[in-house]
């Protein structure tokens, strides 16, 4: 029966009640025999013992079947005894189970009855059915892994398991994951995939690193064989190999023969992004002499590189020596195992030995590429002037065996062999092979043909040197060829020095000043002796450095106007006024700028004019921004109240200026800078009407598009929007209230382009069209500033007039 209180679950498939619960569990009436065995008087309570417990069964032994009787019939006449009442009859109880979906399902006794109270629904039976599943599983994984474990190869008998067998009691689900992964790789693999199985081991540490190495082994053979395997994995194989190996290096018999291999063409593979290749196999290498590992001969001599490499050179020396009977006369390993002896010795500086096995490779009927001399050029050219010579020898002999072969990488790597000797005569004598394909030889010549010493033929060197970024050689280049009295051409220094100021280096800087104002002086040289009317050449002759031309003061001064050395810049421009050459607007530009970042700003104009006048230099978009930034409201904190009118009638002249030289910007837009310096020069001077003339002009004659953030910045009047939003809250209001206008105008406009046909419903302005209705914004809000004022339109006639882009007819 349901219970009268409101909180119960309705929804529950299987409801009983206390009530009911309590009868099912009425425990059976005793028999009056019993009931008279516990019933004492209080006499005899008070003498005797606790009497004993009586069996419910069947009455004692020692009661006697007369004295029941009897006793019966005496409580019976004195009425202490009640007649038994006939028994009950036995109640059959029907146990049910209702569904969520109202439907009766009739269960098979009290137990299916209790199971459906402590699990309704056989959520936790499918529960414990699945665990099982997943128990059977791990242990059919398990079993397979102790099957593959003493499963070795036929051609490794002495791999055996440890005593005892392998561990399968598996601890933890991070282990039971490492060999579900692992049956998983192995079974993913192609059919010809390798198998490989290392022995868990007992310990719980060791157990686990084995399993990690055992899983990441199986995934790399299956990159492996199929060709993808990167870095990351490589990685991550040496990384779990190196943690795996404390757990089995005291019994390397566990590691199987298929394991090593994997390990060896994983770590050991020649690829760009394998970067730690030696190292990993001089480790590996030690690890498989201990494990008694047998090497092919290819193995045996990457370990000996590899222990060369890793600085065990007279180990790995000793080690080329005792297998030269076995690898050196294997015709597998001939030329590997002869020429990784020639490297070994031409390192250490044993370069007679280096030579000999040159002669033994060379003498031998097997095929190799000559190439392997150079190692021997390098031995060479290290050493002294003798030294050298046998090095250009060794060349020699390079050269007439590749013959046709012979490509200009190896003529540029043995020249860089010579200049970073500094031997730049013989590195010359390369390049004069290189360009006449070894008609026009210079050793043993002590004077140089004219086919070579030209400005020609070293500003090919030069130019190739500088393109391969070896700037020493280049000037080392250039010495050599000053020194034969070749006289040089300042295209090709300053090509130089442009090279050296690009990299960005102290040394080169260094460099480059130097040569620099060599030339600078060797120009101011000149002209002491033009203005001596002496009968002198244009180019210097003899062993210095050629004149400074324009492009050679262009590239000081701009360099250190980039790194702030403002007198630097004068001094260059000192020194460019006395060289008598005409400047052109950069040269002005630079004399310019540094006017202004040395603090000078108010010379940069009387410069300019003196400039101009003395030169007739056209102005350029760079000197009037120069200008315009040189103007006291640009430069000062603020401009004194009385001295605001004169700043404007500046300006406004200024802009006069620049619009009648406007075809000196060759047909380019004005950038933003210029644009930005010229409209807040305006702003500053709270001249709205000089601001609405040149922002309409900067339009529609100079072809301004795009303001861009150049409205806000005028609108809030700040040149640092986010700077200035940031300080107070009304400040950031302002700019919520100048976003929510631009919005929308755009939208309002977006509607206007739509019912004109130009855009369609659900179409956006392109970028271009977004720029120009900004634009189309800026100009109604200042025109809106002005349209205030008392003689607006007056005004703004006289201001156009004033700036140049207006005449009264």
């Amino acid at each position: 029966m349901l219970p009268k209180s409101l909180k119960v679950d309705l929804d529950c498939p299987s409801f009983v009640c206390k009530s009911c619960l309590a009868s099912l569990r009425r425990a059976p009436r005793h028999s009056a025999i019993v009931a008279f065995g516990l019933r004492k008087s209080s006499s005899q309570a008070t003498g005797e013992k606790p009497p004993q417990a009586l069996s419910t069964d069947r009455p004692s032994p020692a009661a006697r079947p007369n004295d029941d009787a009897e006793r019966l019939r005496t409580l019976r006449s004195l009425g202490l005894l009640k007649e038994s009442e006939p028994a009950e009859p036995k109640v059959k109880v029907n146990y049910f189970e209702e569904a969520k979906g109202g439907k009766l399902r009739r269960l098979n006794g009290q137990d299916e009855f209790a199971g459906s109270l402590m699990d309704p629904g056989g959520e936790f039976a499918g529960q414990l059915e699945e665990m099982e599943q997943s128990l059977e599983k791990v242990n059919s994984i398990a079993k397979v892994l102790e099957e593959r474990a003493f499963d070795r190869p036929s051609h490794a008998p002495d791999q055996t398991p440890p005593p005892g067998g392998v561990e399968t009691a598996y601890d933890t689900m991070a282990d039971m994951q490492l060999m579900e992964s692992y049956v998983r790789e192995q079974q993913s693999g192609a059919p010809s995939s390798r198998s490989i199985l290392i022995n868990p081991g007992t310990g719980y540490r060791a157990r686990h690193a084995i399993l990690r190495l055992n899983e990441k082994l199986q995934k790399s053979a299956k990159f492996l064989d199929s060709g993808r395997l990167g870095p990351k994995e490589r990685n991550r194989l040496w990384r779990y190999y190196s943690n795996a190996k404390p757990a089995f290096c005291g019994n390397w018999n566990v590691v199987p023969r298929e394991a090593w291999d994997v390990l060896w063409d994983v770590l050991a593979a020649d690829t760009p992004d394998n970067t730690n290749r030696m190292a990993r196999i001089y480790a590996l290498t030690k690890d498989m002499t201990v494990a008694g590992v047998p090497m092919s001969p290819e193995r045996q001599l990457l370990a000996v590189e590899s222990m060369f490499i890793e600085g065990w050179k007279k180990e790995a020396i000793d080690n080329h020596r005792r297998w030269a009977a076995t690898l050196g006369t294997n015709p597998k390993t001939f030329n590997e195992f002869w020429q990784l002896g020639l490297r070994m010795y031409c390192q250490v500086g044993d370069v007679e030995r280096a030579e000999r096995i040159a002669n033994i490779i060379l003498e031998s009927p097997q095929e190799s590429d000559p190439r392997f001399l150079i190692p021997l050029v390098r031995a060479h050219v290290d050493r002294s002037r003798e030294g050298a010579d046998k090095a250009y020898d060794v060349y020699d002999w390079l050269r007439s065996l590749l013959g046709n072969k012979i490509t200009i990488d190896d003529y540029d790597q043995v020249m860089s062999l010579f200049l970073a000797a500094n031997r730049t005569e013989h590195a010359l004598w390369v390049f004069v092979d290189m360009m006449s394909s070894g008609s026009i030889r210079l050793k043993g010549k002590s004077r140089i043909p004219l086919a070579v010493a030209n400005p020609f033929f070293v500003g090919k060197w030069v130019k190739r040197l500088i393109g391969n970024g070896d700037y020493k050689g280049a000037r080392d280049v250039l010495l050599l060829m000053k020194s034969k009295g070749v006289v040089l051409r300042p295209i090709q220094v300053n090509g130089l020095i442009g090279a050296w100021l690009r990299s960005g280096s102290a040394e080169n800087y260094k460099h480059a000043d130097d040569t620099a104002w060599a030339m600078i002086n060797a120009r101011l040289q000149f002209v002491r002796h033009r203005r001596a009317l002496r009968d002198l050449k244009m180019q210097a002759a003899g062993p210095s450095w050629p004149c400074a031309t324009l492009e050679t003061f262009s590239l000081l001064a701009e360099n250190y106007q980039a790194r702030g050395l403002y007198t630097k810049v004068e001094e260059v421009w000192d020194a460019f006024a006395q060289a008598e050459i005409a400047p052109n607007s950069f040269m002005v530009n630079q004399l310019l700028s540094a006017y202004l970042g040395s603090g000078r700003g108010k010379d940069v104009a009387s410069c300019w004019q003196r400039l101009r006048a003395g030169y007739d230099i056209p102005p350029d978009p760079w000197v009037f921004t120069s200008l315009w930034r040189s103007l006291p409201v640009n430069r000062l904190r603020s401009v004194p109240r009385e001295q605001v009118g004169s700043e404007i009638m500046a300006s406004r002249k200024l802009f006069s200026e620049m619009v009648l030289h406007v075809r000196s910007f060759n047909g380019e837009d004005v950038d933003n800078s210029l644009a930005r310096v010229i409209l807040h020069t305006f702003r500053r001077l709270h001249d709205q009407v000089g601001l609405l003339v040149a922002y309409r002009t900067l339009r529609e004659l100079f072809g301004y598009a795009d303001p861009g953030p150049l409205v806000f910045e005028l609108l809030l009047g700040t040149t640092d929007v986010a700077k200035a939003t940031a300080r107070t809250a009304k400040a950031k209001q302002r700019l919520m209230l100048a976003v929510s206008q631009v919005e929308r105008f755009l939208a309002h406009r977006h509607g206007e382009l739509v019912n004109a046909g130009q855009l369609g419903a659900n179409e956006e302005m392109t970028s271009e069209m977004k720029a120009a209705e900004m634009g189309n914004f800026l100009d109604l809000q200042l025109e809106a500033d002005i349209s205030v004022l008392p003689d607006g339109e007056a005004l703004f006639v006289e201001a156009a007039s004033q700036m140049g882009v207006y005449k009264s007819k």
